[in-house]
């Protein structure tokens, strides 16, 4: 029994007027994309408010000063220690010293190469 396309037209209306096959139409992965895009943009700004309410309070307390070239230093070493962070999460076999060093070595070989090929980082 097949039914009548104005019933399958009353039901897509009950349901919010979509049908199966819009769920996979370009336009809702594109929408779906850009939503990541915007996330992820949202939680870098909301990262870099972090920071500075940090260094403000680091700088209220006395005698603590902190340079800018630091807080540079800081925001370059946070990729690496979220990567040995995430190795250790997906391969429990390795302890964090390894992660760590595996990273590490890595980050060394990267930036030999870079200061070969141009020049010297700020780092």
């Amino acid at each position: 029994m097949t039914r009548g396309r104005a019933e399958r037209s009353r039901e897509d209306e009950e349901d919010g007027g979509k049908v199966q096959g819009e769920l996979y139409a370009p336009e809702h992965a594109i929408q779906v994309t850009t939503g990541d895009e915007k996330m992820k943009k949202k939680s870098q700004t909301k990262d870099d408010k972090i920071k500075e309410r940090v260094l403000e309070k680091l700088r209220a307390m006395n005698g603590v000063s902190v340079s800018q070239e630091a807080v540079e230093r800081v925001g370059a070493l946070e990729p690496l220690h979220r990567l040995k962070q995430l190795l250790v999460d997906i391969f429990p076999i390795l302890s964090p010293a390894t992660a760590s060093r595996m990273v590490d070595d890595a980050a060394d070989e990267v930036e030999a190469l870079s200061s070969t090929s141009s020049p010297p980082s700020k780092l």
